[in-house]
């Protein structure tokens, strides 16, 4: 059985510089992170975290660790933000990718943190509230301790 037709995609690359150069305008200094999760949603991940970067993005987010080196063997030098949940385990990988990272719970900040300090270089963290999906993050009202706790960890 052959298929009808073939899907495709073609991406606009003009167009993305234009809606980031509008949302960094409107977003009045706050940090722009282009998402290329999933391969930039199928789109190719490398492709669409380069254009966006020289858009003026000033950083791209995928969801994992995978996701995250991946861009790195192919040679994208930005920074990057792992939006999804990374173990204790994870600390070191984290830390050899010059990632930042989301946090949610105290081991995983401790654990980042001796990493960076074995490695003379400082940790970068993302601290996720929980905003109503359930999904990950911290309560809202446990937030504030939480944060005063990752401040206080070295590295």
């Amino acid at each position: 059985m052959n298929a009808p037709y073939q899907g495709w995609v073609e991406v606009d690359l003009d167009a993305l510089d234009h809606n980031i150069a509008r949302l960094t305008a409107m977003a009045d200094g706050a940090v722009l992170g282009a998402v290329v999760k999933a391969n930039a949603y199928g789109h190719g991940a490398l492709a669409i975290a380069e254009a966006s970067m020289r858009a003026g993005a000033d950083r791209v987010c995928t969801y994992n660790l995978d996701e995250a080196s991946e861009l790195r063997t192919l040679g994208f030098r930005g920074p990057i933000l792992v939006l999804g949940r990374i173990f204790p385990s994870d600390a070191a990988r984290a830390v050899q990718l010059r990632v930042a990272v989301t946090v949610s719970e105290s081991e995983t900040a401790e654990a980042l943190g001796r990493e960076a300090l074995a490695h003379r270089v400082g940790a970068n963290v993302h601290i996720k509230i929980e905003a109503g999906l359930n999904r990950l993050g911290l309560p809202p009202v446990e937030a504030l301790p939480f944060i005063d706790r990752v401040r206080s960890v070295e590295g």
